[in-house]
């Protein structure tokens, strides 16, 4: 007599918030030995993504982030929404939807509590080829900046 089991697993997260975002395509880790680091990546058009940047590795213990700024050099290619920051006030995220095709910055400047502030910086570049028949221009653009506090 044989007997199989099938086994499901689940994973539920809290709606906290937060983004799960996988791999380091829009997270990245802010370290304190490279501060000047800055994420490089790639994106098709018309993805809508939650960028994060964790600053957990570059606080030191304790230090909690009060607010954020996050600034783009191109709102038409990089339209944010949503600035947040974490409960743990470790990391902040925001909605990002790569709407023109081309090329964005996006900067991250977080106050801590004690008044000092950190910056994580994206490199975007928006693909838009191949050019496919639904593909469509929306014609809103996002904002230069978007603010977010505790």
């Amino acid at each position: 007599m044989t007997i199989l089991f099938s086994f499901n697993p689940q994973v539920q997260f809290a709606n906290d918030g937060t983004c799960h975002e996988l791999g380091r395509t829009t997270r990245t880790y802010v370290s304190g030995y490279t501060l000047e680091r800055q994420n490089v990546a790639r994106v098709r058009r018309r993805a809508k993504r939650c960028v994060v940047a964790n600053f957990n590795g570059a606080l030191p213990s304790g230090r909690l982030i009060t607010s954020v700024r996050w600034e783009t050099t191109s709102p038409w290619s990089i339209n944010m929404a949503n600035p947040r920051i974490a409960p743990s006030q470790r990391e902040t995220m925001i909605d990002v939807t790569f709407n023109f095709a081309g090329w964005g910055g996006l900067l991250a400047t977080v106050t801590l509590d004690n008044g000092e502030e950190y910056n994580a910086e994206f490199s975007f570049t928006v693909l838009d080829s191949p050019l496919y028949p639904s593909a469509t221009y929306p014609m809103d653009n996002g904002p230069y900046r978007l603010d977010a506090s505790v």
